[in-house]
């Protein structure tokens, strides 16, 4: 449904073709009018940026969003039934003082080679006033649904944090980040990973407002840093 909604809430509409009728999907309905509400819950919500997954013929089966509050959400439609459609919070992004992270673009669902979806997905925003100001903390995740058929909330301890370390090409002088700590990956214990969006140490804006590309087994993610 997006941003601004009447209720400030996250769901998915979904339209019949036939005669128009809606059927909205709620997820937990956590949002309200008030931007400066004391609790995050209550600050205005919505739905960002959808990917679906079709079965062999073509049928939307799930969908993937993230919303306003950094919530990640999987969308059950593999049922014939409109009533047993469901939604399923499958995480929650945050910055690492606890600040909810906006899920704006559509996430990317991937194969996993053990088996189940790698999920990546940015956060961050272009939207409001004070968005391009806005210096707090955003993120790349990969997130790993292991079990498609029954997904479950996966905890950002379970996730193995990556860095980025600035670097310069000893040549030509060029400067580049390497992403370092992927050796460290256990997939036995771990659910993912994430990695922070700084540069020399901080914060400058960086964030994700288009979903991620795959190419050759690759997650491309595309940043943008508004004040650069």
């Amino acid at each position: 449904n997006g941003f601004e909604s009447q209720e400030d809430k996250a769901r998915l509409l979904a339209i019949r073709i036939r005669d128009g009728a809606i059927t909205a999907i709620d997820t937990d309905n956590a949002g309200g009018p008030d931007p400066l509400a004391a609790s995050p819950s209550g600050r205005p919500n919505g739905l960002g940026g959808v990917t679906p997954v079709y079965d062999a013929q073509r049928n939307i089966v799930a969908i993937y969003a993230g919303d306003r509050h950094g919530r990640l959400w999987k969308f059950d439609l593999s049922s014939p039934s409109r009533s047993l459609w469901s939604s399923t919070r499958l995480f929650t992004a945050t910055t690492p003082t606890g600040e909810m992270q906006t899920i704006s673009a559509a996430p990317r669902v991937l194969r996993h080679p053990r088996g189940g979806h790698m999920i990546v997905f940015g956060t961050g925003k272009i939207f409001e006033d004070g968005d391009l100001q806005d210096q707090s903390i955003q993120t790349v995740y990969g997130v790993w649904e292991r079990t498609p058929s029954a997904p479950a909330a996966v905890a950002r301890s379970s996730l193995r944090q990556l860095t980025l370390v600035d670097q310069i090409e000893p040549v030509s002088g060029t400067r580049y980040r390497q992403l370092t700590g992927t050796d460290a990956l256990n997939w036995a214990t771990d659910l993912g990973w994430y990695f922070n969006l700084t540069s020399a140490g901080r914060a400058n804006g960086e964030r994700v407002i288009a979903s991620p590309t795959e190419h050759g087994g690759f997650a491309n993610v595309t940043t943008f840093e508004p004040l650069s």
